[in-house]
């Protein structure tokens, strides 16, 4: 997965408890969902390295995000 340099987020309810910090835990067409220590992170930007931001629907349109992967992990 492309590095991501920065994002706009917004903490949603602390659901998926077994979930590790980092992992994308939800994928739709819309948003990126993140467990944290303090909750889920729902990503509503991003913006990859040397790129322009862009709002995570677009984003989706063109990079395959999957379930279970961890953010920082090569």
């Amino acid at each position: 997965m492309a590095k991501i340099k920065e994002i706009v987020k917004k903490l949603e309810d602390n659901s998926y408890e077994n979930a590790s910090c980092g992992e994308i835990v939800k994928v739709d067409k819309e948003n990126i969902y993140v467990k944290t220590a303090d909750g889920i992170l729902k990503l509503e930007d991003v913006q990859l390295q040397g790129k322009k931001k862009m709002d995570c629907a677009s984003f989706l349109r063109g990079y395959k995000v999957e379930e279970g992967t961890i953010l920082g992990k090569k």
